[in-house]
């Protein structure tokens, strides 16, 4: 089991190497801040790589007149590379830009690529991250060559997005011009469509960006190549079973609130066992302070079969058995059985971000002025 601070990094590149491999890597880490459109690594001509502690990042190519292809969007949890296989003259180089404030653990290259060699969780881990990576990319060039400019719209839209705690929507903080930037084209052609979803009542353009009013119908105009991300979530339609492997607590929850289902992944994090969350009050697990707003989103799901996905993020805690709260990134999706509604509650223990970005500032020392 990972150390209690580093139980969130579960399902990601630090959170599946062993502890030697995550320490040595670490040891030698630079903790980098970037601003809402800020390059992470400007110098592209450098072998750097990342881990995304915060925030989303775009990743993409240039070509030759300036042009830009967008070929997946980075979130938490994941690695930035700035190059990748593919041409005869060397690798290709990869841009990386904050599509909101971003936060990245700076890795030494010339370290993985030996921890890689020499150590098979690493080797494991960084194939696992390299497929996941290539899978979005290809995602992304067969939405690119088969969907419309809508389907494309819709997706970036979705990859985009945020979750805000206190309206229970998501908001895609780009403008007009960064949209059409991303995918290529005007930004006349951009206005058009972003009219045509807001007449059709799933978004609403305003000040600081594009809010998803219709989250489930704005899925269906992404088309079938667009993939959900961990924020997120679209399993709750699949069978319970499958969220037991998952390396994160998922917890079912009926109309009157009390869990019917829970994974194992609920012992590491919580401190109980699957069984012990069962029968429980959902709000019990959730930390005080947001405890009322769960429980006024919670009716909109049991009782609205319409309702989308929405991501509880912000300031949202989840409570231990111990009384203890750890800051939680907690995603809720509807699932139907026959006449009933299940809400299922993914939460991710976010105590790791504190830890990580503690310890690395400890090792950078002070800033000078």
């Amino acid at each position: 089991m990972l150390p209690v601070p580093l139980v969130g990094l579960a399902g990601s590149f630090l959170g599946e190497i062993d502890d030697s491999a995550r320490e040595e890597l670490l040891s030698s880490a630079n903790l980098l801040d970037l601003r809402r459109g800020q390059r992470v690594y400007p110098d592209l001509s450098e072998r750097r790589i990342g881990f995304v502690l915060e925030g989303i990042a775009r990743a993409y190519v240039s070509g030759p007149d300036g042009r830009q292809l967008t070929t997946r969007y980075v979130r938490e949890r994941s690695i930035i590379v700035t190059s990748a296989p593919g041409t005869t003259s060397g690798p290709l180089p990869v841009a990386h830009d904050a599509v909101t404030p971003v936060t990245i653990v700076d890795l030494d290259f010339a370290a993985v690529v030996a921890l890689q060699r020499s150590n098979p969780t690493a080797g494991r881990a960084l194939a696992a991250e390299t497929t996941r990576r290539l899978a979005d990319v290809l995602r992304t060039f067969t939405a690119t060559y088969f969907g419309t400019l809508k389907d494309r719209l819709a997706a970036h839209l979705l990859d985009t997005a945020e979750g805000q705690q206190e309206e229970g929507d998501m908001v895609a903080p780009v403008t007009q011009q960064e949209l059409a930037i991303a995918l290529g084209t005007a930004r006349e052609v951009v206005g058009r469509a972003l009219r045509q979803f807001q007449a059709d009542g799933l978004v609403l353009v305003q000040r600081g960006g594009v809010r998803i009013l219709d989250a489930k119908r704005l899925i269906a105009a992404a088309g079938p190549w667009w993939k959900p991300s961990r924020s997120l979530i679209m399993d709750g339609e699949l069978a319970d079973d499958l969220y037991d492997a998952s390396p994160h607590p998922v917890i079912a929850i009926d109309s009157d609130g009390q869990a019917v289902y829970a994974n194992p992944a609920t012992k590491h994090v919580f401190g109980l066992e699957p069984r012990e969350v069962v029968g429980r009050s959902a709000t019990m697990l959730i930390g005080l302070p947001n405890r009322a707003p769960w429980s006024a989103v919670l009716p909109r799901f049991t009782q609205d079969r319409e309702a989308g996905p929405v991501g509880l993020e912000g300031d949202c805690t989840g409570t231990r058995s111990d009384g203890s709260e750890f800051p939680a990134e907690i995603t809720i999706l509807p699932a139907y059985r026959g006449d009933a509604v299940v809400v299922f509650a993914t939460v991710v223990d976010l105590s790791y971000r504190d830890a990580l970005r503690a310890r690395l500032a400890r090792q950078q020392g002070p800033v000078a002025p």
